[in-house]
């Protein structure tokens, strides 16, 4: 039994059509590199074409340069305009739970919004307690 790879893995006793320009590994590197990608790893080719073993691709805009990951100053740029925007929705939705929310005020045993509107009537409610204390 002959193993090629050539973006995946071909057995000659099972595969009829072996893809050009595969290139012929053992056995050993075979299991080798099932395991590592078992383990997280991922399969990339080097320059002639042989698998090996690498950390996964950090990102889409990342690319394989000579056994390591690399990015390019117009893909780093990409990568963080969409890191931010993702980051910026996170934020704009936790302060929109926030502000969604609201707050259990012992004082009064109810629970008060937390929008601007909100605010207002609970500083008039305090207003009246300090002017009037507990009614």
């Amino acid at each position: 039994m002959k193993i090629y790879f050539k973006d995946g893995f071909y057995m000659s006793h099972i595969h009829n059509n072996i893809p050009q320009g595969a290139v012929e590994i053992s056995e050993d590197l075979y299991r080798s590199l099932l395991m590592g990608q078992s383990e997280g790893k991922q399969i990339i080719t080097d320059e002639n074409g042989y698998p090996q073993l690498a950390e996964p691709q950090p990102s889409p805009f990342h690319h394989i340069e000579k056994g390591q990951w690399v990015i390019s100053p117009e893909n780093q740029t990409a990568h963080l305009t969409q890191v931010r925007a993702e980051m910026r929705e996170k934020i704009n939705a936790l302060r929109d739970e926030k502000i969604n929310g609201g707050v259990f005020v012992e004082a009064v045993g109810k629970w008060i919004d937390t929008d601007a509107t909100a605010e207002r009537n609970i500083l008039s409610v305090k207003a009246s307690y300090d002017l009037f204390g507990d009614m």
